[in-house]
């Protein structure tokens, strides 16, 4: 966690927890799990208590892999997903994750243009050389966080991809629309987009993929092969 969190021990009513792991907090959330010490009663303090240690950092989660490219030697890779949430309005969290970031996927308003992620609030200095792709996931984000992205980035087109939305994007669901849009691309199967978009389809509004066409790179041609 940036910046560092102890996420071993929360006191909830008075009450001290020691001894927690990070799947202990995803079990209390996901399914609807309590702690011994504490009663059903008591499940909204639980969450006010890790959502305070929580909102406003960074929180890596690794996994390691073996990669082989063309029927070559697999080499070892670790996968990183960087979350932060709270970001709001604050313009420093957008650009260090787009800074160091191959995929970047925003869940929130769009502010209507003038946001965060405004294109005007960024230089070329603040995207890396990578090829990258940009999934702003916002209410009719294809109106505002489009094609002005790519005179930004070296290469324009042919290293940068977005995806944005058409129309108004529901918040109901979109975790878990944006969940399975990660899992879709880190299964090692080598999704298309159109299987991507797909696996998003909860809260699917419009969506359109844009500087795809120039993409030069063939699965067919060079097979990439992920195992966990």
């Amino acid at each position: 966690m940036d910046p560092p969190e102890d996420l071993a021990s929360f006191t909830v009513d008075g009450v001290k927890l020691t001894g927690v792991s990070f799947y202990d907090i995803l079990s209390w959330e996901v399914d609807d799990e309590m702690p011994d010490e504490l009663a059903w009663s008591q499940r909204d303090a639980l969450r006010a208590a890790v959502g305070k240690k929580l909102i406003k950092h960074w929180i890596t989660l690794e996994a390691p892999v073996k990669v082989s490219v063309s029927g070559e030697a697999e080499r070892s890779f670790t996968l990183k997903i960087n979350t932060y949430f709270g970001a709001e309005s604050d313009a420093t969290p957008h650009k260090r994750a787009i800074k160091t970031s191959d995929v970047f996927v925003y869940n929130g308003h769009s502010y209507i243009g003038y946001g965060p992620l405004d294109p005007s609030r960024f230089s070329s200095a603040d995207f890396p050389a990578s090829y990258q792709i940009l999934f702003v996931d916002g209410c009719v984000s294809y109106n505002y966080y489009e094609k002005d992205y790519f005179p930004l980035k070296e290469g324009g087109s042919r290293n940068l991809e977005l995806i944005t939305n058409g129309l108004e994007a529901p918040s109901w669901k979109s975790g878990y629309a944006l969940g399975r849009f990660l899992n879709t691309m880190l299964d090692g199967k080598q999704a298309s987009y159109s299987d991507l978009l797909a696996a998003a389809s909860a809260t699917d509004q419009l969506r359109v993929v844009d500087g795809e066409l120039d993409n030069e790179y063939s699965p067919e041609a060079t097979p990439i092969k992920v195992s966990w």
